[in-house]
Formats: structure tokens, C-alpha cells, sequence
């Protein structure tokens, strides 16, 4: 199956960090804080991250890749 990579949207804020939560439980050494400070991140914050781009996710079909 292809994989489709699309850059994240508003509407795609909490697959987005659905997908960074679990790249961070995985793969913790990779990313720049804790899987607590993520659960405890504001969603709002996270939000305006996407909104100003660079944020993407990729796709097998209709789901979300990890």
C-alpha cells in the first residue's frame, strides 16, 4: 500500500498529536521532551503549531502511519 504524506491542518490537530505521543512513547531519544510533558502540553499550543505549518502526517489508505 502507498504511504500519502500531507501537510497537517487546524482539522488535524489531534491526529497530529496522536502521532507525535506515539513517537514519543517508541522512540523517547528522538524528540525533545517527555512523554509527560507532552501529555501535559497545552492542545491549544499544539494547535497553533499546525496552524503555522510544517507539520505533517503521513497516511496508509485513510489512517494515520506511525
Amino acid at each position: 500500500m502507498m504511504i500519502r504524506v500531507v501537510e497537517a491542518t487546524a482539522e488535524d490537530v489531534d491526529i497530529w498529536r496522536s502521532l507525535r505521543r506515539d513517537g514519543i512513547r517508541r522512540y523517547s531519544n528522538a524528540f525533545m521532551l517527555s512523554l509527560d510533558q507532552h501529555d501535559a502540553s497545552d492542545p491549544a499550543v499544539d494547535a497553533e503549531r499546525v496552524v503555522n505549518g510544517g507539520k505533517f502526517s503521513a497516511y496508509s489508505g485513510q489512517t494515520p502511519s506511525t
